[in-house]
């Protein structure tokens, strides 16, 4: 019987894609979890556990709660860097 595994940030760690941006962030978040870190902070702001399941309804209130606490300044005080890999992350999660 085939067993599907739940989509988690470790999980991706482990992964390969063929799309240049979804590989190069797999590859950042197996950076991070080589070592003893056991989360990774979505947008710099949310922490989640490496093995918590990702779902389209957790990315979506993450996004919510993130343009509710955060304004136009606070956007551009913001490393763009940390919304691109959160447009990343939630496609990967939206295809799976």
């Amino acid at each position: 019987m085939y067993k599907t595994m739940a989509l988690t940030l470790y999980n991706i760690s482990k992964s390969r894609y063929s799309d240049e941006k979804k590989d190069n962030f797999a590859k950042y978040l197996s950076t991070i979890f080589n070592g003893n870190t056991e989360d990774y902070k979505i947008l710099g702001k949310y922490t989640i556990d490496k093995h918590a399941r990702l779902t389209i309804r957790l990315m979506s209130d993450i996004d919510e709660r993130y343009n509710d606490e955060c304004t136009i300044c606070c956007d551009e005080i913001e490393n763009h860097e940390s919304v691109e890999q959160f447009q990343t992350l939630f496609e990967i999660v939206r295809e799976c």
